[in-house]
């Protein structure tokens, strides 16, 4: 349990090209995808939905943006560090472009771990973006396996 999370990359790096100034609101949801136990797949898209609802709900005429961050395949402090997956990485945002968050919500941990890696983990803020906007489909906007950075790294826009 966390009474207070120092922010990382996966929070600073977004924010500074999305709110240099800090002058827009923002509210941070974290996704445990690190240590057991782990949340389903299936109730982090349920968490991302109520975000959603809540959001749209109290918005008023103000816009909400959700953006969700994390790798793709990864695996870090195991002796297959370095590993990179770019068929899985691939599978995953096929999935988010035709808005078809069913098979994942039905990957189990261990099939993430084969495939993804335990940084695949991190697949579960997708989900819960995808939770957060009902219907809607992503666009990649980029996909590149950077071997330095020792990740399957994805940029995407959701939009319904």
């Amino acid at each position: 349990y966390s009474y207070e999370i120092d922010s990382w990359d996966e929070l600073a790096v977004p924010l500074h090209f999305l709110n240099p100034d800090g002058d827009i609101p923002v509210a941070t949801v974290y996704t445990n995808c690190a240590a057991p136990p782990l949340p389903t797949l299936s109730r982090c898209h349920e968490v991302g939905a109520f975000v959603g609802r809540f959001a749209r709900s109290h918005a008023g005429a103000s816009r909400v943006a959700f953006v969700a961050t994390g790798g793709i395949s990864h695996w870090v402090g195991t002796p297959e560090t370095g590993r990179i997956n770019p068929e899985w990485d691939h599978w995953v945002i096929d999935h988010i472009e035709r808005g078809d968050v069913e098979p994942l919500l039905r990957l189990t941990w261990e099939q993430i771990e084969r495939d993804g890696g335990n940084g695949g983990q991190e697949i579960r803020n997708w989900v819960a973006l995808m939770g957060a906007v009902p219907g809607a489909k992503g666009e990649a906007l980029a996909y590149e396996p950077v071997r330095e950075w020792i990740t399957g790294c994805g940029t995407m826009w959701v939009h319904a």
